[in-house]
């Protein structure tokens, strides 16, 4: 339960170094999008290539990349590793966190995954979370732009996202 709750709390913090506590690395391995497709989606050149990391702490496997624009950013992450359990306290957190945070519910939207839910930080800010067995495929845009934010762009982006997750993890 413990372990729950702290990796709740490190899913929500962009941590540099993890220490003793766990190790990053660097990766676009877990992407789940081409830079095409974010460029596509936000009608801007990537800077760079996108960033990818893993991360693993205790067995909670995190894998996170990022494409960014000059004025649309795509996050992408993909949590594994936890149990039924621990799967549904974070999603408990998760929608605490954002009715908290925004005073909005995390609304679901069907179609995706065993269940997923969508949550807009602010008008420039969304992200959609996927669960799939006890994975959590999350999908983020925010930034500037058109339709940063906005759950028809992000839902596009997580559609591709998904799809490339399916085929690395049968």
């Amino acid at each position: 339960m413990k372990l729950a709750v702290f990796a709740f709390l490190g899913s929500l913090v962009h941590v540099a170094s993890l220490g003793a506590q766990g190790s990053a690395t660097e990766s676009t391995e877990s992407c789940f999008l081409t830079p095409a497709e974010g460029e596509a989606a936000s009608g801007e050149k990537v800077l760079g290539r996108p960033r990818g990391q893993l991360r693993d702490l205790m067995g909670l496997k995190s894998y996170r990349c990022r494409y960014r624009g000059d004025n649309f950013t795509v996050e992408v992450s993909l949590e594994s590793g936890r149990s039924r359990e621990d799967l549904q306290l974070y999603l408990k957190m998760l929608g605490a966190v954002a009715q908290g945070a925004t005073k909005n519910s995390l609304q679901p939207v069907k179609g995706l995954g065993d269940q997923a839910w969508w949550g807009q930080i602010n008008p420039t800010n969304g992200s959609l979370h996927i669960v799939r067995g006890t994975d959590v495929l999350t999908v983020q845009t925010y930034g500037k732009a058109p339709g940063a934010g906005t759950q028809e762009k992000t839902r596009a982006l997580a559609d591709k996202a998904f799809a490339a997750y399916v085929k690395t993890r049968k």
